[in-house]
């Protein structure tokens, strides 16, 4: 594309394990924890909807945009790339609160991220996402991307009552806080028990949320064919 065709969007980029299988000479280039995501209990996988050799995550804030980046990189890559799945979603907010924390809500209805680790920490982000010490030299500061398609069954995780919704969770739904607790920040108390029994919930088909969405994006595997 000439510069300026493409809209605005974010393109992340991650290569597969199969890329270092020996056909393109990069064996001994490999990332020291790469390797093929391997099946979980209770797992239904479709072989075809598996691995490939590159990641593409295109982000933009309409699906139109989207395609027209990821029609693009199709066309940029001629006959050297085949689109081997692809996974449309979007992200219903992108705001954060003064501090820093993602307003975002997920599907069923539990607010995102409230366990993950601050990005603002320099040293924590060093120890625990970015590559360094024993990867080769191209993948240093790089990070490792893990993508699994879960079906989330919300018809029936909407007919459980709040407070066994938090009980499966260990948060409430309101602000985030670990039950027990006052602030989202503070810690979980994991070897708490509760008397009050919990249940997961089973799988059942996917069903459409009517939420809206300011965030779109789509994560695809493509293979290459050279």
């Amino acid at each position: 594309m000439e510069a300026g065709e493409a809209p605005a969007a974010t393109v992340t980029l991650a290569v597969g394990a199969s890329m270092f299988d020996g056909r393109f000479g990069l064996a001994g280039r490999r990332p020291r924890y790469l390797r093929p995501m391997p099946a979980f209990p209770h797992d239904v996988l479709d072989a075809a909807q598996c691995h490939g050799d590159l990641l593409l995550q295109v982000c933009a804030e309409t699906p139109e945009r989207v395609r027209a980046v990821v029609d693009g990189i199709a066309a940029a890559g001629g006959g050297a790339l085949r689109q081997r799945w692809r996974l449309d979603g979007f992200r219903p907010e992108n705001g954060v609160t003064a501090s820093g924390v993602a307003t975002s809500r997920n599907l069923l209805g539990f607010r995102d991220g409230a366990g993950n680790p601050d990005p603002a920490d320099r040293m924590l982000m060093d120890r625990l996402v970015w590559a360094d010490a024993g990867e080769p030299g191209w993948a240093a500061g790089g990070t490792y991307a893990v993508v699994r398609s879960i079906r989330l069954a919300t018809r029936l995780w909407d007919r459980d009552a709040v407070p066994e919704q938090e009980a499966v969770f260990g948060r409430r739904r309101a602000d985030g806080a670990p039950l027990g607790r006052s602030r989202e920040d503070e810690p979980l108390r994991l070897r708490r028990r509760s008397r009050r029994a919990t249940r997961a919930c089973a799988p059942a088909p996917v069903a459409k949320s009517p939420r809206s969405s300011s965030t779109t994006s789509t994560v695809s595997r493509w293979s290459a064919t050279g």
